[in-house]
Order: C-alpha cells, then structure tokens, then sequence
C-alpha cells in the first residue's frame, strides 16, 4: 500500500490542479462521501465531477502546498494553503484549510473538510474584503 500523503499529493494534482476528474475513480472509492465543505452538505464522487471544473473556471495554475501533515492508520490530516491565479482578474489568490481524510486501502472513503471559502471569494471579488469584520459587527452584506 502506498504512503497516504503521497496518495493525496498524487489526487490534489491529477484532479484539482490539472483538472482530469475522469482520474476520480483511480482515488476515491464510490461511496466516497465528503462533509463540511459547504454546511450540511455531504458530497459525493459525483459531486466532486461538478466542483472541480467549478473551483478551475474561477483559477489557474492551481497548486497546494501542504503546511503540516499527520497520518495515524487509515486516516491523514492534512493542513494546506492553496493558491492560484484569478481568471478575471490574473491576480494570485490563496487560502487556507484543512482534511481529515479517511482511507479504504489505496482510495479516499470519505473526508471531513474545512476552508477558507469566504477568504477565497472575497479576493476573487464576489464578497466585500472585508465581510468577516462586517459579519462580526452585525452589519449585512447588501
């Protein structure tokens, strides 16, 4: 069985950097099931067919950097910044977040996922800059 963090490297590259969804199957199971990315939303394989071209129509040149990683049996837990470059704007834009990823042999089962969404649209300039201060302060975002 292959080392799990070089098993996520190799999908973080095949699928979201380069964008080949039609690799999914070489690395998630197909019960694959992913919680917490979007509140109260369990996504599937097929779900992720639809957000990888998703994230890869609003950024290039997409990369991961992996900050800090822990494998403990059948899980990994991985901390990473991801970054590329805006469409619309050319601009680079990063955020950060983290995986805890939950094997079945040499495929992803499941993972429970948390990032910086509001971070990344903000920079992409759907959200104001600063909708995390507005938010704390009580005021709407219109």
């Amino acid at each position: 069985m292959a080392d799990k963090l070089d098993l996520y490297r190799q999908f973080l590259e095949e699928v979201w950097a380069n964008g080949r969804v039609e690799r999914l199957p070489a690395f998630v199971t197909d019960a694959t099931e992913s919680h917490g990315l979007i509140t109260d939303v369990c996504m599937t394989r097929g779900d992720l067919e639809d957000l990888v071209p998703a994230l890869r129509a609003l950024l290039d040149a997409i990369q991961h950097d992996i900050l800090y990683s822990y494998e403990n049996g059948r899980f990994l837990h991985v901390m990473m910044r991801v970054s590329g470059l805006s469409k619309s704007s050319g601009e680079t834009v990063a955020f950060t977040g983290q995986s805890l990823i939950e094997f079945d042999g040499d495929k992803i089962a499941g993972s429970q996922d948390h990032y910086d969404l509001i971070g990344l649209f903000s920079q992409l300039g759907f959200l104001p800059k600063d909708t995390v201060e507005l938010c704390l302060s009580s005021e709407k975002i219109s």
